[in-house]
């Protein structure tokens, strides 16, 4: 789905979408699974990434990033949040 998003205002607002999951997920281990699942996608696929194609996916990751960063700070950065950076 992400891939064929060629307008940036659809690109965006796809990259919101996926980023925004997170949010959806209750259990701090079950967060924890699905970012790296898509860390591990993303690493996997990036060398098939072409120029056209690579600044929307740095956005992607940008994103899930900021969520998981916001996840950390609602923990305060205890427990919850080892292993996850």
């Amino acid at each position: 789905m992400f891939w064929h998003a060629d307008k940036s205002v659809y690109q965006r607002e796809t990259a919101l979408k996926i980023s925004k999951i997170l949010e959806g997920i209750k259990s701090a281990e079950r967060k924890q699974q699905w970012f790296q699942a898509g860390l591990y996608i993303l690493n996997k696929h990036w060398d098939k990434v072409d120029n056209f194609r690579i600044d929307k996916f740095l956005a992607l990751l940008r994103l899930l990033f900021a969520q998981v960063l916001t996840y950390v700070k609602e923990v305060h950065y205890g427990a919850a949040a080892v292993g996850w950076l």
